[in-house]
């Protein structure tokens, strides 16, 4: 396994329909989907944009009793809901929350423009 990597900035963004049975359209670049991630504990770095009345919708993080995950969030910009365990929170630029293994979480974007945040998934510990 390597050492270090170097990921070249990238130009292109995709557009992907409703994420996680949630409502409208975002976008987002993975910032090491071209790294090696077979040991690697970080599994993902998203820059997303979530266009206003766009949702992520509540979903846990357990693939299976055995192998959990957990996400971090990091509002750069707008401002919307984030649903943690079933509770709302307002959420909005510096704020951060990270849903860890077997627990719920979705994002609503509540704003009238587009929420940014960037968004770090990574394997963790029963």
């Amino acid at each position: 396994m390597k050492t270090t990597e170097f990921v070249k900035a990238k130009k292109h963004e995709f557009h992907q329909e409703p994420c996680h049975g949630g409502k409208g359209a975002w976008h987002f670049k993975d910032y090491i989907d071209s790294v090696n991630k077979e040991n690697a504990i970080i599994q993902f770095i998203h820059d997303d944009i979530l266009p206003a009345g766009s949702a992520f919708g509540v979903h846990d993080h357990r693939i299976s009793e055995n192998q959990l995950f957990e996400e971090w969030y990091i509002c750069l910009s707008g401002h919307g809901t984030m649903t943690l365990d079933g509770k709302p929170h307002p959420f909005s630029e510096g704020d951060v929350t990270v849903c860890r293994g077997g627990g719920s979480h979705g994002l609503e974007n509540t704003g009238d423009t587009d929420m940014r945040v960037i968004v770090i998934k990574a394997w963790t510990k029963k």
